[in-house]
């Protein structure tokens, strides 16, 4: 991961591999119309702190506040199984 000249907290993840795995498996099964939202849920999206692999190594602080990392992860769980709702801004209605 490239060093910064700032601090910076955490980083967004955007998990482009998986969703053009997502999207070009969609297509190969014959999806004619392709509009996808990935979340967390769906491995679209990801921050450095839910990555305990490459958290240590991230130069973020909130490698330095492991039991924020630790809530963030049980957030993201929560999402992930879907105890924890969220609505989709592009899906809302």
């Amino acid at each position: 991961m490239p060093q910064c000249a700032r601090p910076r907290v955490d980083v967004t993840l955007k998990r482009v591999d998986n969703a053009m795995v997502q999207a070009i498996g969609a297509i190969l099964e014959g999806e004619k119309k392709l509009t996808m939202a990935l979340g967390l849920k769906e491995g679209g999206v990801s921050t450095i702190a839910l990555e305990e692999d490459e958290l240590a190594d991230s130069g973020c602080l909130i490698a330095d506040h492991p039991e924020v990392a630790a809530k963030m992860r049980e957030v993201a769980g929560q999402i992930e199984d879907g105890s924890l709702k969220l609505e989709d801004p592009m899906f809302a209605k």
